[in-house]
């Protein structure tokens, strides 16, 4: 499987939990799921920054996972920076803030926040299923229609992505799961009025950075989303419930015509299987 380059630069960062405990064989599955997803869309970036974060920085399989994103982002003119660092209780957050949002790591392209979503979720075997599928989307909505996504990045849109949601307050929208694309440039004059002590704060304090900061710099919920009402890939409820059956909430909550489901679905099934029936390829355990 491969898939297209395109125009613009690109950035992919990326958090990953790097677990010191033994795991299920289902959390296996979706780590390992995620790295095939990884590679099936390596080519769409540039420059690559991968932070892994684990409770023992000298755990064997640091090493692993190092030579598991080189092997994956392998194209020569590709840039790939691979920093392990302490594990918090902020996880994914605290990388979003500091790679992507805070002073002086502006990007001259555009940069795509992505992590290892779904490994905490799926001890509940019950959901595994779902969460197959669900992980399945948050790359295939969010990378499969890169014109779309240079055309509102080059014009003024600050955020592109879908599973647009409501958060739990309804105060506040966000991109569910928190994989989304960002024009830095098209978010600085935001950030440079919204109260540095609200965005610091909110890093400090909270693994939801990732999910509140697009809504905290634009609260509107539409300002920011080039995924909205009108348009057939995205995915808005107020109600949604990813873990509860993703196939009905993907299918009913989208604007998707049956074409375009039926291809989500195929491609999540390939990937299952994929990731199934090669596990020498994908498997880093």
């Amino acid at each position: 499987m491969s898939t297209p380059n395109y125009k613009m630069k690109k950035k992919l960062v990326y958090h990953i939990w790097c677990p010191t405990s033994e795991l299920t064989d289902e959390q296996r599955f979706i780590f390992n799921l995620h790295f095939q997803l990884l590679k099936y869309y390596s080519n769409i970036f540039d420059d690559v920054q991968i932070n892994v974060a684990c409770d023992d920085l000298e755990f064997p399989l640091i090493n692993k996972i190092r030579h598991k994103i080189l092997d994956i982002f392998n194209r020569a003119d590709q840039n790939v920076y691979i920093k392990t660092v302490q594990n918090t209780q902020l996880c994914e957050g605290k990388t979003c803030y500091e790679e992507v949002f805070a002073p002086g790591s502006e990007y001259d392209g555009i940069v795509f926040f992505g992590h290892t979503k779904g490994l905490t979720n799926v001890l509940n075997i019950n959901i595994f299923d779902s969460i197959k599928y669900w992980v399945c989307a948050l790359y295939w909505f969010s990378l499969n229609f890169m014109d779309e996504c240079e055309h509102y990045m080059n014009n003024t849109e600050a955020f592109y992505g879908s599973l647009l949601n409501k958060y739990e307050d309804r105060t506040l929208w966000m991109y569910s799961g928190s994989f989304y694309w960002t024009n830095i440039h098209n978010v600085k004059y935001r950030l440079s009025y919204t109260s540095s002590n609200t965005i610091k704060s909110l890093s400090a304090l909270s693994r939801s950075y990732a999910e509140l900061i697009p809504s905290i710099l634009f609260p509107e919920f539409t300002t920011a989303c080039s995924k909205c009402h009108n348009t057939v890939y995205s995915l808005v409820t107020t109600d949604y419930n990813p873990y509860a059956n993703s196939l009905i909430n993907i299918k009913n909550a989208c604007y998707l015509h049956n074409d375009d489901y039926k291809n989500f679905i195929k491609f999540a099934d390939a990937m299952y299987d994929y990731v199934n029936t090669n596990k020498d390829d994908v498997n880093l355990f």
